[in-house]
């Protein structure tokens, strides 16, 4: 014989019990929706990355073709033959942009390759008034950097300083501990003469901060950047 006390024990443990088994199915549909809204925020975040770093890498090809286009004008008229090589050897530049043009990074080997090519365009124009070095482990040749971004570097070493007899230009990039380093001497132009858009170094920094906490570091000297 059950009695009323019985009956509401019995329907008191019920009710808890069937409280309890609706709470964590509730907690764990919340969970759920939750975790979904996290990943479709964290998907919507990357997308936004992803647009932002695509808009600044397109900044970069038109600022470098800029610059090329200058420096291919004043050899012309100095060496016409030097200017065909030159020609040649921007073709091989613009075709490694384009081969790459999806990635975000590459090796810092396939970039020094581009570099340097670069750097034996310009020797071609000042001759023993630029000088340079490149001085990098084999074993840091694998490791990843922003796509153009020593190209960036370089480019803008070349662009803002003297580079003349009386002013010879040199140019090193090493790379040691987790860090690439490019260094030149410094002796700006006049502000007059590097004609600057203000892109190379911002866009570099930023495109940077969307890929790491790591910034990119920039140190000036009396003699040197």
């Amino acid at each position: 014989d059950f009695t009323l006390t019985d009956h509401l024990v019995n329907a008191g443990q019920f009710t808890v019990v069937t409280a309890g088994v609706t709470t964590l199915y509730s907690l764990k549909f919340f969970i759920q929706r939750w975790k979904s809204s996290l990943v479709l925020e964290q998907e919507l975040k990357q997308a936004v990355l992803k647009a932002e770093f695509e808009s600044l890498k397109a900044q970069v090809n038109p600022h470098f073709l800029f610059n090329s286009l200058n420096i291919l004008s004043a050899l012309i008229p100095e060496d016409p033959r030097n200017a065909v090589t030159m020609v040649e050897r921007m073709s091989k530049v613009f075709r490694y942009n384009l081969q790459n043009t999806e990635k975000a990074t590459v090796e810092l080997g396939e970039e020094l390759k581009i570099v340097e090519s670069y750097l034996f365009i310009h020797k071609m124009r000042f001759a023993d008034n630029l000088r340079y070095a490149i001085a990098v482990p084999t074993g840091e040749l694998e490791k990843q950097v922003v796509n153009q971004g020593l190209l960036t570097l370089v480019e803008n070493a070349l662009k803002h300083n003297e580079c003349s007899r009386e002013y010879p230009l040199t140019v090193r990039i090493e790379a040691a501990e987790g860090w690439v380093v490019v260094t030149n001497t410094l002796q700006r132009k006049n502000r007059l003469q590097t004609d600057s858009t203000g892109i190379g170094l911002k866009n570099l920094r930023h495109r940077y901060a969307l890929l790491t906490d790591r910034e990119v570091t920039v140190e000036e000297t009396e003699g040197e950047f």
